[in-house]
């Protein structure tokens, strides 16, 4: 049984999710939609317009009789930060509850920074802000969820080890969140209370897959869901960093073709579109990796709709006709697409979502 705190606190996010959802609501609108008393969502209301969660955004005179208060987020008081790590970099997003950018930052750095040396760069863009809720950290690796450790991370190897989580938080004393980043960017690709099943295959500095399973994100035992990329198609190909050889990743993967060919990915992708053949020849053989593995995702996770997020699957039309070409015939609905913040937006989205569903160590909530 709830404690009246417990309650009171499940009560608000049913309020605070309905305006999330909605943009804005009076307090009938709201009661109406929630079940609620329109004197609990009119203490809640209170209650969060004294906290400047919520503010007045306007009258509602569309209906006979008194007059409406409209509510909304108080999107100047209540931001998000979302930061990914990436293979040698490191960029920061800001944004409040609707999404809207605030600001954003990218560092460049060494693959063998020092785990203090990241430390201090993160609380400094944290520490120079106002008014965070919490902050989402994306990694291309894995994080223990119940202790904070950060259990596997193939590029800044300073931070495999260290207690990323528990470190930001006690330094900032804001609620942090780390999530492997193809995890938290497939959570954009939620609809909202739907259960449908929908993939998200990443091709960025490697290759990672995430599965959302009837509404939840699938990470497996040990959150090693998706290392998709390290499926091997040639026990005679390159060495991977993973200690395989011939892993799709070293056939299709940014780093992989850049190897190849020579040249940055945009230089590559310009290259391409000008009909250079060395190009086009090593990007069609990607694409015939690449539908190899589409195809053990159609088996593995039968998901109704798979997302590709590849910069030159994207960008290069003839490829990009070349890959639909290839992969008419399976069964699901693909889409290929190319998102850039991919990972920081998803960072963004899991605070937002822990925000809208849990009364534990909620800013919102006054916890």
């Amino acid at each position: 049984m709830k404690s009246p705190d417990e309650l009171r606190k499940f009560n608000t996010l049913k309020v605070l999710r309905f305006i999330a959802d909605k943009k804005q609501g009076t307090k009938s609108e709201i009661a109406r939609a929630t079940n609620l008393t329109m004197v609990t969502v009119g203490n809640i209301i209170n209650m969060m317009v004294e906290r400047e969660v919520l503010m007045q955004d306007g009258i509602d005179s569309s209906n006979l009789g008194r007059n409406s208060v409209i509510y909304s987020f108080n999107l100047s008081k209540n931001h998000i930060i979302g930061i990914n790590m990436g293979i040698d970099y490191i960029s920061f997003r800001e944004e409040d509850l609707e999404g809207n950018i605030i600001g954003r930052k990218y560092v460049q750095v060494e693959i063998d920074i020092s785990y203090e040396e990241v430390l201090s760069m993160l609380v400094e863009y944290i520490k120079h802000k106002e008014n965070i809720l919490g902050v989402g950290i994306t990694i291309p690796g894995v994080s223990n969820q119940e202790t904070g450790k950060v259990e596997f991370l193939p590029n800044l190897k300073s931070i495999k080890g260290q207690y990323l989580r528990n470190d930001i938080t006690a330094m900032t004393n804001l609620f942090t969140i780390v999530e492997k980043d193809v995890y938290a960017g497939a959570g954009l690709f939620r609809e909202n209370g739907s259960k449908k099943s929908t993939a998200l295959l990443s091709i960025k500095g490697g290759i990672g897959c995430g599965v959302i399973c009837n509404g939840s994100v699938l990470k497996g035992h040990d959150s090693m869901a998706g290392e998709i990329g390290h499926i091997s198609i040639n026990p005679d190909g390159p060495l991977c960093s993973c200690g395989q050889k011939g892993c799709i990743e070293k056939y299709a993967a940014d780093y992989a073709l850049s190897e190849q060919l020579g040249m940055g990915l945009k230089d590559m992708v310009e290259a391409a579109n000008m009909g250079d053949a060395e190009c086009l020849d090593v990007l069609r053989k990607a694409c015939d990796s690449l539908v190899i593995l589409t195809g053990y995702i159609n088996k593995f996770y039968n998901p109704e709709e798979l997302f590709i997020n590849s910069r030159w699957l994207e960008q290069v039309a003839s490829i990009k006709q070349y890959f639909n070409e290839l992969i008419k015939d399976q069964p699901n609905l693909i889409t290929i697409i190319y998102d850039s913040h991919n990972y920081e937006k998803g960072a963004v989205n899991i605070i937002k979502e822990k925000l809208l569903s849990d009364i534990e160590n909620n800013h919102l909530l006054g916890g």
